[in-house]
């Protein structure tokens, strides 16, 4: 529902001359004379954040998202999947059990289909808060509210940091899974990064609200616990008037430190993370659905531990009413989670800060020649360092131009697509979830596009070899072979070496590959070779030699992608 073209463009502007000209309004003052009780982030809620749903994981996963009394009878022809996002709360839409069709989750686990429900983290609109709005919103450094018309009119950002909007996220999943939901997606999490909106051009000037600014005082108290008056105008640049009080409440921004009114003061209140801001860097720029706990700031701490309470209390919810596991996942790469849903769209920064044009196109048709081999390992490292040993499950965003250039692609280049790219993932240890619909009025589902069929057929593959992908380990050697536009890749699992191609010999339609051998180091001799393919209807096994510690693998055909088990 939410354009991530946009959403992210704070990814690529951080433009500090981009201030309207108009002063500090009196939203400013927000609060003022009332205290607000800091959440201590140095003691996240007791509990258990963590899900044990190791056991059920799946190798196929579907993307399907509709409104929440709305059933797709395209995920009902598949089965043994996950269904990484069925509905979505949004706005008014979900806030009730009679909003729900909740016999659509029960129709999915009948076909051993998991399905994941949830709704928007961090998108709030007055008709939905009521009269808690004002506190629901957050403001930017002046303490003006910012809309983001370009979401939808209407629509702003929800401070994360009150604890009464992180209670409503509960609640609606306390719902959800009264219902029989398998589990739960958080969409942007971090709310795109507080980017600040078109008002800001996306600058970052968003999240200074008072929940936000008394946490991040809590924050500097125990960061400095024994700093007087002087080092916190020297370090700081504060005034004597408006410095950091260890003796008042953290929440008391009318006596206490206010931030904002720092910003306002040093004429910083139009960009934020002005460079001449020594506390820019302490209060920290956000990501949108990329956090970097690396970052040590107060805003990744701060996200750490209000995300961490929503897990925790849903899962403990889930455990204690209906002895249970849920699945909990969320866009882009967070921990607590049981799988990390990672949204592909524009203006990204996925490759070691680079964008990443996920959907190869060039003049509107797919240009599969293109690898994105590297990338995929680099995020699946990434994800185990945000997330453990959970599988990370990328999926085509939208409303985004990445989705608008799979529409664009002709029905046997969509196939090609799935053959291509959602192989390459897999062969790198991430899996990709295949795409049956979403929840914008008019926009093809897979039945329209007239892939369907095949991506029923294609997805068995995966679904039939489960053992094969759930739970495989990268490997860091390269494979060795003369053919051009290969991708070759290592995994293992369960005490098998498996040897993954893909081809990237593309020129409007695949081009084959045949006669070729491949050689990679091995420690013994395996007893035979096993070549499975989703491009022949069964396995069969290859001919090979072994010497030295290397093995030499002949491979006769590869048609789009290659899995040769190592035994």
């Amino acid at each position: 529902m939410i354009s991530r073209s946009l959403v992210c463009l704070l990814s690529l502007v951080l433009c500090a001359g981009c201030a309207t000209s108009s002063p500090p309004s009196a939203n400013a003052a927000h609060g003022a004379g009332r205290v607000i009780v800091a959440t201590d982030l140095d003691a996240p809620p007791a509990g258990h954040p963590f899900g044990s749903s190791a056991k059920s994981r799946k190798a196929v996963y579907l993307f399907s998202q509709g409104n929440t009394a709305q059933t797709d009878p395209q995920v009902l022809e598949f089965s043994d999947a996950t269904l990484i996002r069925g509905w979505q709360k949004w706005r008014r839409e979900g806030q009730k059990a009679t909003d729900y069709d909740f016999g659509y989750p029960a129709q999915a686990r009948a076909r051993r289909i998991d399905f994941v429900g949830g709704g928007t983290a961090s998108v709030v609109f007055r008709d939905e808060a009521g009269e808690a709005f004002e506190d629901w919103a957050s403001r930017d450094a002046r303490g003006n509210l910012v809309e983001h018309p370009y979401i939808v009119a209407g629509a702003y950002r929800a401070s994360s940091a009150n604890p009464a909007y992180r209670q409503s996220l509960i609640d609606f999943g306390k719902l959800q899974i009264d219902g029989g939901v398998s589990g739960l997606f958080f969409d942007e999490l971090n709310a795109g990064g507080y980017n600040g909106g078109q008002v800001w051009q996306f600058n970052g000037n968003e999240g200074f609200d008072d929940f936000f600014l008394a946490d991040f005082n809590a924050y500097l108290m125990k960061e400095h616990p024994d700093f007087t008056p002087e080092q916190w105008m020297s370090r700081y640049a504060m005034s004597a008037d408006n410095l950091i009080q260890p003796d008042l409440p953290a929440g008391d921004l009318a006596r206490n430190f206010n931030y904002r009114r720092y910003l306002q003061a040093h004429h910083w209140d139009h960009y934020p993370d002005d460079p001449a801001n020594p506390l820019a860097p302490v209060w920290g720029t956000l990501i949108g659905n990329r956090p970097r706990p690396e970052a040590h700031s107060f805003r990744e701490k701060a996200f750490d531990v209000y995300w961490r309470e929503i897990v925790m209390s849903l899962r403990e919810y889930a455990r204690e009413r209906y002895q249970r596991e849920i699945l909990i996942t969320s866009n882009g790469l967070f921990p607590y989670v049981d799988f990390n849903s990672f949204g592909l769209y524009e203006y990204n920064r996925d490759d070691d800060g680079k964008e990443v044009s996920w959907i190869p196109v060039k003049n509107g048709q797919l240009d599969g020649s293109r690898s994105y081999q590297t990338v995929l390992e680099k995020l699946h490292a990434r994800n185990r360092q945000m997330a453990g040993d959970v599988p990370l499950v990328l999926f085509i965003d939208w409303p985004t131009q990445s989705m608008n250039a799979y529409y664009g692609l002709s029905p046997k280049q969509k196939e090609d697509f799935w053959r291509i790219y959602a192989a390459e993932a897999y062969a790198c240890g991430v899996f990709y979830a295949f795409h049956l619909k979403t929840a914008m009025p008019g926009e093809p589902t897979a039945r329209d596009s007239g892939v369907l069929e095949f991506l029923k057929r294609y997805s068995q593959f995966y679904a039939d070899r489960a053992a094969l992908f759930i739970g495989a380990k990268p490997l860091p050697a390269r494979p060795v072979t003369r053919v051009a536009k290969l991708t070759a890749t290592l995994s293992e699992v369960a005490g098998k070496t498996l040897l993954h191609l893909v081809n990237h010999n593309y020129a409007s339609t695949l081009i084959p590959q045949a006669d070729f051998s491949v050689s990679l180091p091995l420690t013994t001799a395996p007893q035979r070779v096993v070549l499975h393919t989703p491009d022949a209807p069964s396995s069969r096994e290859l001919a090979f030699s072994y010497a030295n510690g290397q093995l030499t693998v002949q491979v006769d055909r590869l048609e789009s992608y290659d899995l040769i088990v190592i035994e």
